[in-house]
Formats: C-alpha cells, structure tokens, sequence
C-alpha cells in the first residue's frame, strides 16, 4: 500500500508541475511580447513628381530597416503593395513585437535598408534616385491591446539638393550645351540612417535636363563651388560666407547668369520642401 500511496503522490505532483507550467505559459501568452507586431505609417518628406528628383515614390521590393534599440539592431520590411502601400518583413514573421505595455520605445529607420559604403557621386547626369538616402525617427508606445494606433515614421532626406537655373548674359547666347558642375565629397557612405562624405572634394556633374543634383552636407563657404561649361571654357563661382552650408534635406536654388567674365549667381535655401513644382505623400503601413 505504501507503494501505491507514493506513486499516486508522484502522479499528483506530476500534474500540479505540468498546469503550474501551463498556466505561467498561459499568462505569458497574455502579455504583448510576441503577440502583437508593430505596425507603422511612413511617409517622405518632400517627394517630388518628377523622376530625376529623387525617391518619389516607393516600388516593390524596396526595402527598409527598422530599429527599435537606436540602430544596435534592425529589422528588414519590404514593400509588398505599391498601390496600398502595404509592408511586410522582409523574411516572414521576422518583424518587431511590442515588449512591454508601459514603456515608450524609440524607432529609428532609414532607406535603402543596407549599408552603402564609398558610393561613386561623381556623376549624375543620368539621375540621382539611388543616391537619395531617407532616415526617419519617432518615439511609440504600446496600450495593451492588438488595435493600437500604427507609429507614424516621416522619412527626411539626408542629402543636400542643388538646383541650377542658367541664363545667358553679356556675349553669350547658347547655353543648350552648357554643363554644371558642383564641388563637393564625391563619394558617400550611409550607415544605420548616417551620411557621411568618404574621399576628396571634387567635381559633381548635375542632370542633364534639369542640373540638378545631391551632395553630401557641409560648409563650402569659400571654396568653388560651381562650374559651368561651355565649349570648352569653364566658368567658376565661388561661394561667399553663410551662402553655401549645405544642409540635410534643404534644396538651394542656384540662379546663375553666365556672362563673358564669370558667373553671377543668385543663391536662395528652400528648408520646407525639396520642389517647387509640388510634393507628394507616401504613406506606407508596415505590419510585422
């Protein structure tokens, strides 16, 4: 009998282990972490209409890095619905989950999702858009429940765009072949949301239709900073104090009179937007 009376107390606290583990997985089951994924809303400030403006409007695929521990570690969404703009992991079910009901957590993203390290600026007469590199921060927090609201992430860009407008002066009067050059690192990095200029300042050619053109920020207070080209002759501007910091996500509009003795160049800083011709919002929902 005493056999069989141990046994059964065995049995007993077998199945007391077993619910108390249940139970306690119940109870963590419960709570947020794991369960419910953030979702978010993404938007770039100052998407422009036009394709050699930049990044102007999210294609399938592209992908972007997410952090919620200020860039130790990310995440990588892709686009999955250019129309909707709907996103998901881009290796399912690898995305963030709320960790805790009370505490506010900080997002950081940018855009394109990997490191660029040394990227050739040097030419952009083809275009810009794959230089144009988007960061974005915010601060979310979670209540408790799977409908709460999605953070909203607004991407700025963190290269400087110049914008040159030519016009003929004294004994010049074709300008069509003409060739506009900006001074400025021509290679850049890009790491966990950071620009960061690589090399030497040298020569950074603009578009050919619409000389434009993203340059890494920085101060080219007295240094040449414009060139234009016309058969064969080079024309130079330099920059004068306080008119060319060069800022992140500011557009400055060069307003350039060639004449037969130099450059006359009118220099404005548009901080609200990166186009006059109108912007456009993206707005994106990532789910993990």
């Amino acid at each position: 009998m005493e056999q069989i009376r141990t046994k059964s107390i065995l049995c007993i606290s077998l199945l007391s282990a077993v619910c108390l583990f249940a139970c306690t997985t119940g109870e963590e089951l419960d709570q947020p972490a794991g369960r419910y994924p953030m979702t978010f809303t993404a938007t770039v400030d100052g998407l422009t209409l036009t394709r050699s403006d930049g990044k102007d409007a999210w294609t399938a695929g592209d992908q972007i890095a997410i952090s919620i521990d200020e860039g130790v570690s990310s995440k990588t969404y892709q686009i999955k619905n250019v129309t909707t703009g709907a996103m998901e992991p881009a290796t399912a079910g690898d995305g963030h989950y709320w960790q805790r009901n009370t505490d506010e957590m900080k997002i950081l993203a940018w855009y394109p999702a990997g490191e660029s390290t040394n990227v050739d600026i040097s030419d952009q007469s083809e275009g810009f858009a794959k230089f144009d590199y988007l960061t974005a921060t915010a601060t979310a927090s979670f209540f408790g429940s799977a409908t709460s609201s999605a953070t909203e992430l607004t991407f700025e860009h963190q290269m400087a765009k110049i914008t040159c407008t030519l016009t003929a002066g004294n004994n010049i009067t074709d300008l069509t072949n003409a060739t506009v050059s900006i001074y400025g690192y021509t290679t850049v990095s890009f790491s966990k949301g950071i620009v960061t200029g690589s090399g030497n300042n040298g020569w950074i050619t603009t578009t050919k239709t619409d000389r434009k053109a993203l340059v890494v920020p920085q101060n080219m207070a007295g240094q040449k900073f414009i060139r234009v080209t016309i058969g064969g002759r080079d024309y130079f501007y330099t920059a004068s104090s306080g008119e060319a910091n060069l800022v992140a996500g500011n557009e400055y509009n060069c307003f350039i009179t060639v004449t037969e003795t130099g450059l006359d160049v009118q220099l404005s800083n548009n901080s609200l937007t990166w186009s006059d011709s109108g912007s456009q919002d993206v707005s994106t929902e990532i789910t993990g």
